[in-house]
């Protein structure tokens, strides 16, 4: 299992992140912010976390589980949320 906090800014970062799930369609991949856990493979479901609205702030949780790549990994840091090592 693979957890990291992420960051999702806009609908690009949100866009990039579904693609980046899908391309690792072996992957289980969750993300969690407050009591919603969604399939980071959907944009709908990433969208319905609220992380398009200006109020939204804070991190969210992103859990992988399956054959984690360092391909993966690297790929995550791009979200990596600033102060999450």
């Amino acid at each position: 299992m693979y957890t990291r906090n992420i960051t999702i800014k806009n609908l690009d970062d949100a866009k990039a992140i579904v693609n980046l799930a899908n391309k690792y369609k072996g992957l289980d991949i969750k993300l969690t912010k407050d009591e919603y856990v969604i399939d980071a493979h959907s944009i709908m479901g990433v969208i319905s976390m609220g992380v398009l609205k200006s109020e939204f702030s804070g991190e969210i949780s992103l859990c992988a589980k399956g054959d984690i790549t360092e391909d993966f990994k690297k790929e995550i840091e791009n979200f990596a949320a600033k102060d999450s090592q």
